[in-house]
């Protein structure tokens, strides 16, 4: 058996003597490596776990050394694990010294976004709009990469109101809720991309298979102006720019789109090249560089202000279509369908060596808590995972209780709790230091998320409409 091993190392195929039947049996290289894989996997987890104790962060290089590490599959395992290719040492006995030079000169940093100013949730009487300035907020236990301890300040629970629709929870002692406020009107059908402005509160985009972008005003749930006609197959993604001057729109054909948002007039247009589709699009933090993953697995960017296909080379490493995206800092981060994540710095268009393993099915939104430093992936392994900076796992998944897959996903505008899409299982909120389950789950079956400026209400979109929510605190 040692023998086969050996020679499986190098071949797909080979052949095992049965003594005892005086007979050779065929033996493959995945027969094998199914055999093998939960003993992989449990030395692989330990292995991520001495060097995340260690506090070594992200592992400059990994190499292989012994019989056993030759198995192609303890390669595949841990470059999923750390995001870094290993290297056989072919001499054992350097393999400290080569250690201790792996990539001495420019060693790639941890991503890192920008802090964003957390904000209070609406207290006292009725829902509204009018959200006070507040002091930052306590991160929760998302948070605890920082080597330092940080006590959640978010505590949630609670029951459902039984009167008019209206659920409660509680956050840091004080009741918290969401209130239906109304349905766009019924223009906005089969809608399947949304997003609120950045700077202007309450205007929302929406894009759908009827090849339209729409305006709406998310407190009186009217249409503003005229449908905007730019493309010819369905809208696949839209996204304002920072100062929200500006709006992007893609479509299946892979044309992109950009409007002025205030003439609700086009002032440029782009191309992904040979008809690939856009799936998610984003602004960087500066506004100057648009960004669009793609079908065929590649990150495409255009210079905002040229109007023009950005000169640096398009991303490339996904193996299959990427499916969401999101900026920070002068960091990116993508999602494909393989479950795979990637992080990115923008200035020499590197992937650096985050670790991101634990997704089983595609990545479907992505999102970036206020504190500027921990993502949250939804995935249709219907699970929610949050990394921090170095690309692991910051606590455990939240995990939907059947096999529905989550579509979408976003923090509130204090960090403290998370929401989550599936068309299955309708909106679900979760308290995100314990990744518990909070309130009620509200009963609109829509697959895409959108949170306005200053966080007090919600868009979820689905092929029947788009209904709007606020999120308050009565005390």
């Amino acid at each position: 058996m040692r023998s086969a091993k050996e020679i499986l190392s190098r071949t797909a195929t080979t052949f095992v003597p049965v003594p005892a039947l005086g007979v050779d049996v065929p033996l493959g290289r995945p027969q094998s490596e199914e055999l093998v894989r939960p003993i992989l996997e449990q030395t692989v987890d330990v292995t991520g776990r001495a060097v995340r104790a260690a506090g070594a962060g992200v592992p400059a290089a990994v190499f292989l050394v012994g019989g056993s590490s030759r198995i192609p599959l303890v390669a595949t395992l841990l470059h999923r694990r750390f995001g870094v290719a290993p290297t056989v040492v072919e001499q054992p006995e350097l393999v400290v010294a080569q250690g201790s030079v792996a990539d001495p000169v420019a060693p790639r940093r941890p991503f890192a976004f920008e802090r964003l100013p957390p904000a209070e949730l609406p207290t006292n009487g009725p829902p509204t709009d009018d959200w006070p300035d507040a002091p930052p907020v306590p991160g929760s236990r998302a948070q605890r990469f920082s080597r330092r301890a940080v006590v959640t300040a978010t505590v949630l629970g609670g029951a459902a109101a039984a009167a008019g629709g209206f659920a409660w929870w509680r956050q840091r002692d004080e009741p918290l809720g969401y209130d239906f406020r109304g349905q766009l009107d019924g223009s906005a059908r089969d809608v399947e991309v949304i997003a609120f402005s950045p700077t202007v509160d309450n205007l929302l985009a929406t894009g759908g298979s009827d090849a339209r972008v729409r305006f709406f005003d998310a407190t009186t749930f009217a249409a503003l102006g005229e449908p905007l006609t730019g493309h010819s197959e369905r809208v696949s993604a839209v996204a304002f720019s920072p100062d929200g001057s500006l709006l992007a729109s893609a479509d299946s054909t892979g044309a992109v789109q950009l409007w002025d948002v205030a003439g609700r007039t086009p002032v440029g247009s782009f191309a992904s090249g040979d008809g690939v589709v856009v799936n998610t699009m984003g602004f960087a933090p500066n506004g100057t560089l648009l960004g669009a993953g793609c079908a065929d697995g590649s990150i495409r960017f255009w210079d905002v202000a040229t109007r023009a296909p950005d000169t640096g080379t398009p991303l490339a490493g996904h193996g299959g279509a990427v499916l969401s995206l999101v900026f920070g800092g002068g960091g990116l981060v993508t999602g494909d369908e393989n479950g795979t994540l990637s992080a990115w710095n923008l200035a020499d268009r590197l992937k650096y060596d985050a670790a991101f393993t634990g997704h089983t099915g595609d990545i479907r939104a992505l999102a970036l808590h206020p504190d500027g430093r921990t993502i949250a992936s939804a995935s249709g392994d219907s699970t929610v995972r949050l990394w921090d900076r170095a690309g692991y796992a910051a606590g455990d998944p939240i995990t939907l209780g059947t096999r529905s897959p989550v579509d979408d996903v976003l923090f509130t505008r204090d960090g403290g709790t998370i929401i989550t899409v599936s068309n299955r299982l309708r909106v679900n909120f979760w308290d995100t230091g314990s990744r518990r389950k909070v309130g009620s789950d509200i009963p609109v079956s829509a697959t895409r998320l959108a949170l306005n400026r200053i966080g007090s209400r919600f868009a979820a979109a689905s092929t029947s409409g788009v209904s709007i929510y606020a999120i308050h605190r009565n005390t």
